[in-house]
């Protein structure tokens, strides 16, 4: 595909002739324009819009070479209308990755409040970008109380793709704690020429300390979960 325009009607007939569609890629053509023309190229979220008429759509892949342009609120409303989503890769690997995102951390748990069935997450995400939402600072464990945020129960990988990243990796790891379960892979492909090597060896290291301290931290808040929940059972049984 050459542009949003043809990727939008495809999309529309797809719905209308297949929607009983379980699976469905998106590859589009990479672009050999210079970085100042690309703007024609990038699409909005509007173009995927027919993708809910798809109502059996389990998995949905899009590999494209401008970050797709959305907010956390557009996305939202996009997956609260695939409730059945297993598979979800939103162009986590933009070859253009400095034209930035809109999308930031709180996109996680909205997805997860809408998206039950969600296995496998891959998005292009400002991780550096302090998100809205009400979390504690990096130097805490998580509490029991911020249960009141929605966190993926069978997410078993998340990818982070080309997404920048903040150097504070214990404050990402703790934020992401309270999404993601325990298990849940977190991946970074290579990004090779995409990311100067500078900036590629600083955020592979982050992205490492970010995965080994994100799972230390999901255990424990599932464990300090399950702990209040054993009380809470005793204090009604008394």
């Amino acid at each position: 595909f050459e542009d949003a325009t043809s990727l939008s009607q495809l999309l529309v007939r797809l719905s209308s002739s297949l929607p009983q569609l379980c699976e469905l890629a998106i590859v589009g053509e990479s672009p050999s324009q210079r970085l100042a023309s690309l703007s024609t190229k990038s699409i909005s979220i509007q173009v995927l819009n027919a993708l809910p008429n798809m109502n059996q759509l389990k998995s949905f892949s899009l590999r494209w070479a401008t970050p797709l342009m959305c907010t956390d609120s557009e996305l939202s409303t996009l997956v609260s209308r695939l409730p059945s989503i297993e598979k979800l890769y939103l162009n986590e690997c933009p070859m253009y990755p400095e034209l930035g995102t809109e999308l930031t951390l709180d996109i996680l748990p909205l997805i997860a409040s809408h998206c039950p069935s969600l296995r496998h997450l891959a998005l292009f995400v400002d991780y550096t970008v302090p998100p809205a939402l009400n979390i504690q600072p990096s130097n805490h464990l998580p509490r029991t109380d911020d249960r009141q945020l929605n966190s993926f129960a069978g997410l078993e990988s998340l990818n982070f793709g080309h997404s920048p990243v903040i150097r504070d990796s214990l404050g990402l790891a703790r934020r992401l704690s309270l999404v993601v379960p325990p298990d849940c892979k977190l991946i970074r492909p290579t990004i090779g020429k995409v990311i100067s090597g500078a900036t590629e060896c600083i955020w592979e290291n982050i992205y490492k300390e970010v995965g080994e301290f994100t799972t230390v931290l999901s255990a424990v808040r599932k464990e300090e979960q399950r702990k209040a929940d054993s009380r809470i059972r005793a204090l009604e049984e008394e």
